[in-house]
């Protein structure tokens, strides 16, 4: 498996239209249940996106040592994105986000109360 593979398979799975959703669709309209379902497919297509650059960033770990295995299966219906094998047998896993939007901070400037 590679990063993000089973994120982008379970969006398609998920998000897949039925026949008669198409037509409406070929309209330019959109009903709540496709709505829901286009949202799982960029939810899902976003988390592929995250998965493949969290692996980029841990590549280096090759070089010293590590393990790098991503997106395992856990049980029947979940999966871990990441699984780290550190050199001296220490397991670690990552669960990836990408999150569409920046976080928003706000500055208190001294004085300012």
């Amino acid at each position: 498996m590679t990063a993000g593979s089973s994120a982008a398979a379970w969006g398609r799975e998920q998000g897949r239209l039925r026949w008669w959703q198409h037509l409406v669709a070929a309209v330019g309209a959109e009903t709540p249940e496709m709505g829901r379902r286009r949202r799982h497919r960029e939810r899902c297509a976003a988390g592929s996106v995250g998965e493949q650059r969290t692996d980029a960033m841990l590549q280096p770990l090759l070089a010293e040592g590590w393990h790098v295995l991503p997106d395992r299966r856990v049980g029947r219906s979940a999966n871990v994105d990441h699984v780290l094998v550190g050199p001296d047998g220490q397991v670690f896993t990552l669960d990836t986000k990408l999150w569409w939007r920046r976080a928003r901070c706000r500055r208190r400037w001294a004085g300012s109360g």
